[in-house]
This record gives structure tokens, sequence and C-alpha cells, in this order.
């Protein structure tokens, strides 16, 4: 039988109730198959568990570990490139780091090295964006299965206005897709991935949609309402469209296993949709203001009743590092007016972008029978956040401080389940 390990620390987490756990000195109790059997108070949990491998963490937090609702596996390493606009941005950086995927070998070691990099950020679960290539889709999955990350992914669907490299009919996207679904393990679902409407015709439309409703464990993930020029772009190309929102919404592209990346500009008609629908979308700040996209408006879309998760949505994006983007988001909000607590920053970050990956029941939260899927927020003694610590008198103030100053440096390890991935 394998032992199970009992983690002490603080504990901080959302719970499926909608109400939050604090726990100044608690316990996580992990068992052999890398799930969380027992969540509480320390004393109580060692005393029950005599025979349990005990892991003081100290004085350090223990925390879900993050979701990353939409991140581009094929971008991660143009990140950091001179700002554009977004139109300029893709055929400047992305469609060219996209190809360089073509190349199987580069393809493989980028895999590799992005979800280190995740791992190190303390990211243990995401919805990813893939790209066009059978090969490299299938390395990512690949990786995927061996590191036991909880993940959407699929291939990127475009078969018009980009390189004709990336581009695929929509029966070879579609193949593509059905072929990956046989090759994902238990902690995987396919994600279907129209880039955006500019970069797919009616039929692959159609044809994605079609699949969406054959496979109800596949979800799907677009951009929507990134920036004004884009707007104009879509009303350009589909003028008998009500607004952007309808250009997916006539294909029964809307849904409950439906989320998008971005949506700065909405209409009115289109937050209803996307309330009626039960469709997610997916924030992204630091994307949003490192190409000057706009300011999203949480506010609104909580009194609309639309779900919404958090994305680094690297390339664009600044950092794959959680903190970073809820940082953002803070600032984002207080920019227009808004705030927004401590509780629910660290939900979006967690349980909610679960909810975009159709997971929340798995992972998100520091429950029994989830995933033991967490990580230890830990700064190094002597550096800004310790210090900043040191004068804290509840957890909730030291984490909305890790929110402001930290970084990946202060996540002392990660855990998926239930192993350590980092450092």
């Amino acid at each position: 039988m394998v032992p199970m390990n009992l983690h002490l620390g603080a504990v901080v987490s959302p719970t499926a109730e909608q109400g939050f756990r604090w726990l100044e000195r608690g316990a996580l109790l992990v068992d052999g198959e890398g799930s969380i059997a027992a969540v509480g108070d320390a004393e109580p949990l060692i005393q029950a568990y005599p025979t349990a491998n005990v892991i003081d963490h100290g004085s350090g937090l223990l925390l879900p570990g993050f979701v990353d609702a939409h991140v581009h596996f094929p971008q991660y390493l143009m990140a950091g490139s001179h700002g554009e606009s977004l139109l300029t941005w893709l055929e400047r950086y992305t469609f060219p780091a996209e190809i360089e995927c073509a190349d199987q070998a580069y393809a493989e070691a980028l895999a590799g090295q992005f979800l280190d990099e995740l791992a190190r950020q303390g990211t243990t679960a995401a919805f990813i964006f893939g790209v066009s290539y059978q090969g490299a889709m299938e390395a990512l999955v690949s990786e995927l299965n061996r590191r036991q990350l909880a993940a959407v992914t699929g291939n990127v669907w475009m078969d018009r206005n980009g390189p004709a490299e990336l581009l695929k009919t929509p029966a070879d996207s579609a193949a593509i897709s059905h072929h990956l679904i046989g090759l994902m393990g238990p902690d995987l679902r396919l994600g279907l991935l129209p880039r955006f409407v500019p970069s797919c015709s009616e039929e692959a439309m159609a044809r994605c949609a079609e699949i969406l409703a054959q496979h109800p464990e596949a979800l799907l993930q677009s951009h929507l309402a990134e920036t004004l020029a884009e707007q104009t772009w879509v009303a350009e190309l589909h003028p008998e469209a009500a607004d952007y929102t309808a250009g997916y919404e006539s294909f029964g592209m809307l849904g409950s296993r439906s989320s998008f990346a971005h949506g700065v500009h909405l209409g009115d008609r289109e937050w209803s949709a996307l309330a009626a629908s039960r469709s997610s979308l997916v924030h992204c700040p630091t994307a949003n203001l490192f190409l000057g996209s706009g300011l999203f408006d949480l506010r609104r879309a909580r009194e609309a009743g639309v779900s919404v998760g958090l994305g680094t949505d690297v390339g664009a994006g600044t950092s794959l590092c959680m903190l970073e983007s809820l940082k953002a988001c803070y600032q984002v909000q207080r920019l227009q007016g808004a705030s927004i607590s401590v509780e629910d920053l660290l939900s979006l970050a967690t349980l909610g972008s679960a909810g975009v990956l159709g997971m929340a029941d798995r992972i998100g939260s520091l429950e029994p029978g989830k995933r033991a899927d967490f990580i230890l927020l830990q700064p190094p003694e002597g550096s800004w956040l310790a210090q900043r610590w040191s004068r804290c008198d509840r957890l909730e103030e030291q984490v909305f401080a890790a929110i402001i100053l930290g970084s990946a440096q202060d996540i002392a390890g990660t855990w998926i389940r239930g192993r350590r991935v980092s450092p």
C-alpha cells in the first residue's frame, strides 16, 4: 500500500459551495492515487492519520494549482516581441512562430520547454491553443499524457486569411481533431479551436460545430471581440451578421462547452446571447494591455451572468505566471472604477478557470476527492514579498500581497496528482 502524505501549512482555497477556506494551520492529506483524501486543521488530521508521511511547509501557503484558461503553446518563444496591434501582431510574430512547428524536432522540444515552464510558474492545468500541424499536436499530447497535466487542447482550425503553410481544409482539420481524440488519456479533453471568425470559412465553422455536437466530451474555444479593428474586419466579412458573436452563434457554437478569449468590445445583445447560452469568457489582462486592445469589464460580465476564467494568453501575454495575470486583472478593474476581492481574484485563477475547462469537479480547489494539484507559495527569505509578509496580520493580506508583488520565484513548489513536478 502506497503511504499517504500529509502536507502542513496554511491552506487557502475556494470551495465548490461558493465558500472559501482559510486555515492558518491546515493540512492536506494526499492518497497514493494522487487525490486529496482530506483537508482540515492540522492537529486533528495528524492524530487521525498517524502513519501518514508528514511534510511540514512551515509558514508557506498551500493553494490550488493555477488553471490557465487560455494559452498558446506554439507562441511560447515569441513572447516579449515588440508590441503591435493584434492584426499586425498575428502577421509579424504569431504566424511565423506557428510555422516553425512544422519541424517535428522543434515542436517536440518546444512542448517540453513550454510544459516545464508552466510547472515552474505554478500552473497545473490549462486550456492550450495548439497549432494546425498534426505532428506538433501529437508531440504536445504525448507530453501532456506523460506528465498527467489536466488540459484541454487541440489543433487550430483556419482555412483562409493566413499563410498557406498554416491553412488546412475543413476536412483535414476534422481528421486531425478526430485523430487527437484517440491519443488523449483520461486527464485530457479535445479542444475544437477555430482561430477566430476571419480565419474560418463558413464550411470550416459548420464542420467544427458538427464535431462539437458529435462529441459531448469536447469543448470549443475561440477569440471574440479583442480589438475594434478586428470587429470592423468581421463586419466587412459578414455584413449579414448582427455582431461579432453572431458569427459563432449562427453555427450553433455558443453553449456551456464553449468559451471565448477576451470579450473586450461586446454589445448588449452579445452579453445577453452569451449569458443565455451559458458560454464563458476568458479574461486575458496582460495581453489586452500589451497589445492595447482595451479593458475587459468584469463587473458587466458578473451583472450579465456570464462565467469568466483567467488566461495568460502567452505569446501576447507578458507572463505565464498567473500571479501576474491576477495583478493585471485587479489593475484593469480599478481603471474602470471597480474593485474585486481577494477571494474573487483567486477563484478566477483556480475554480473559475477550471469551469472553463469543464473540470471543476476534478480540479481548481483543495477538496476531498479532487486531484492533488497544488502549489506552495513561500517567498525566498529576505525578498521584498517575504519582508511584506512579515507585516501581514491575516492570510488574506498575504495572498493579496503575493498577487501584487509576487512572481514565479515565490512559488516554492508545484505538485500534480500529489507528485512534486517543480522545482
